[in-house]
């Protein structure tokens, strides 16, 4: 008797696990998108005649928590399915891992994405 006592729990099991991978990379790789559109559109900035859409303060702030609110919203979802998956007896440590995941990602965001997009306006500089 092992830890599977049909073979097709382990196929439902590994299903689970890839779903769980596959939406963390997915909401992972939108936020980072979001992340080098919002740099790239910032970059516009610079110049002395550039008065883009993204050049003002209120502008500036909502980009640089764009992809912070992705991956918040993203890890909140996994812990969702965490916990429906726990309740039924389905692999429910692969969404905890991807939710996990994503929040530490949100927070690496956060602190160093936030400062170079918000600029100096922002933070008082």
């Amino acid at each position: 008797m092992g830890l599977y006592h049909n073979p097709n729990d382990l196929r439902h099991d590994d299903a689970n696990v890839r779903e769980a991978v596959r939406f963390g990379l997915m909401v992972a790789a939108l936020a980072v998108a979001f992340l080098v559109i919002a740099a790239v559109w910032v970059s516009t900035c610079g110049g002395a005649t550039a008065d883009t859409a993204a050049c003002g303060v209120p502008q500036r702030a909502l980009l640089s928590v764009g992809a912070p609110v992705i991956l918040l919203i993203g890890g909140l979802r996994a812990f969702v399915r965490t916990y429906q998956t726990w309740r039924n007896p389905e692999t429910w440590w692969a969404w905890q891992g991807a939710g996990w995941f994503l929040f530490t990602l949100m927070l690496l965001v956060l602190t160093m994405s936030m400062p170079a997009l918000a600029g100096p306006a922002v933070f008082g500089g």
